[in-house]
């Protein structure tokens, strides 16, 4: 539900943290052959965050996990000759998170999650996969711009 009004500073800044957690439990899902509910259940515990970034992550975790093969449809149609699943792990990771929250919820502001997500790539991906996340980043932000005003009649 979207406030009334302007959000007060640091209204979402827990989600930062919330991201590079649900990224990291994504990346031990995929490689470590554990359940989404082994990984919850250990990651939690060790991570220094409020509650609100806790469910938050266990929340995008879980709506990410629920739509990979959604979502892994949404990455393919805007990766140039490339297929999700050619991508490294951490790689489709983050953009599989990326695109569950720009299709997910329409009111996520898409250049702040573009940010946060393009910030874990710098963290945690190669130099040379930044050009090709933000690249795929716009445009499903792009998609879903036009999409919105195409729903709305273009108003």
């Amino acid at each position: 539900m979207m406030a009334d009004g302007p959000l007060p500073a640091g209204a979402f800044a827990h989600r930062e943290a919330a991201r590079e957690a649900a990224l990291q439990m994504l990346y031990a899902l995929e490689v470590g052959g554990q359940t989404r509910e082994q990984v919850e259940s250990w990651f939690s515990p060790e991570r220094k965050m409020g509650l609100a970034a806790q469910s938050f992550a266990r929340e995008l975790l879980r709506q990410t996990w629920a739509r990979r093969e959604e979502l892994d449809r949404v990455l393919a149609a805007h990766l140039s000759r490339w297929r999700p699943e050619r991508l490294g792990a951490i790689d489709r990771c983050l953009l599989q998170l990326a695109a569950q929250e720009l299709t997910g919820d329409a009111w996520v502001p898409a250049g702040a999650v573009i940010d946060q997500y393009l910030h874990l790539a710098k963290k945690f991906s190669q130099p040379q996969a930044l050009a090709l996340v933000h690249g795929v980043l716009n445009a499903i932000a792009q998609a879903r711009r036009e999409t919105t005003e195409a729903e709305s009649g273009g108003q």
